[in-house]
């Protein structure tokens, strides 16, 4: 993160099937971190190594609405 910027949201792609994670690891891990509390986070979500694959572009620009647990991503074009 730059200085200056503050995290928006975290996403973590889905665990491979020999780790066991669950969505209730998942939380615990979350609600450990305090400086989480707020923000948006998305975890679970199939990019990274998984089948189907999502392209998630490092460094490009998203429009995320997150909002009684239904999410909306759009990844901007530019």
């Amino acid at each position: 993160m730059r200085k200056g910027k503050q995290l928006e949201a975290l996403f973590f792609g889905r665990a491979q099937e020999n780790s066991v994670m669950t969505i209730e690891k998942w939380k615990k891990i979350i609600a450990y971190k305090k400086e989480l509390k707020g923000i948006p986070i998305i975890a679970n979500a199939d990019f990274g190594h998984t089948t189907p694959i999502f392209t998630f572009p490092i460094g490009g620009k998203a429009i995320l609405k997150a909002k009684d647990n239904k999410i909306e991503l759009r990844i901007r074009e530019e």
